[in-house]
């Protein structure tokens, strides 16, 4: 039975391979269940009728960053907290901290920074004064954004700003503010976690995400 199995799909292999116009016709190559040879021009023109099509394609804004970095094993984390707002000042676009090991096993920090092309020098410069690092990384790449918008809704707590995320003019993602909801819990007395989570499932609600 096993065998049968094989060669049916040996045969059906070269079938479909060399075609039916050979010396052995599909009326021979049917041997016990055999399925029937698939016509592949017939399988294409039912895909195209068939497929589904996006009929709108999600504008993404380009442009150029420099990642700034650098490793660092020997600076406190008092340090670190007051970089990282120092940094913002400077105009970074976004810093993060990441743990890692070094070499002789020491516990250590990867300090990324994404910087605009005409900022990275100067943020490089304020890293290596203000750190104990010897050398910094500077890597130029290209990044792909989503439209954004900023929006003031009336919730039934009170009013909070939200961040739409939209793909092809189309929500495609919401976030209130941090800020707006830590005063929101505390005006109504409600635990901050339990407050977002509350808002975040009237959100979706709001602009048909779920």
């Amino acid at each position: 039975m096993y065998d049968m199995i094989i060669l049916n799909k040996l045969l059906l292999h070269f079938y479909c391979t060399y075609g039916a116009n050979r010396r052995l016709s599909a009326k021979k190559l049917r041997i016990g269940n055999l399925p029937k040879p698939v016509d592949r021009n017939e399988e294409r023109q039912e895909n195209e009728i068939t497929m589904d099509t996006p009929t709108q394609v999600a504008k993404l804004q380009r442009d150029a960053v420099t990642v700034v970095e650098t490793n660092l094993d020997n600076i406190s984390g008092e340090v670190l907290g007051w970089l990282m707002d120092k940094l913002f000042e400077q105009g970074a676009l976004d810093v993060n901290y990441m743990p890692m090991m070094m070499k002789k096993n020491r516990p250590a920090v990867l300090l990324r920074v994404i910087a605009r092309p005409e900022d990275a020098e100067l943020l490089a410069e304020y890293i290596l004064s203000n750190t104990t690092t010897l050398g910094v990384r500077m890597l130029p790449c290209e990044r792909l954004i989503a439209e954004r918008r900023i929006e003031t809704v009336e919730s039934p707590w009170g009013t909070i700003r939200v961040k739409l995320k939209l793909l092809a003019g189309v929500v495609a993602g919401i976030a209130p503010e941090y800020e707006d909801c830590a005063y929101l819990a505390d005006k109504h007395s409600l635990p901050l976690l339990q407050f977002m989570q509350t808002l975040q499932s009237w959100l979706n609600q709001e602009y048909h995400l779920f």
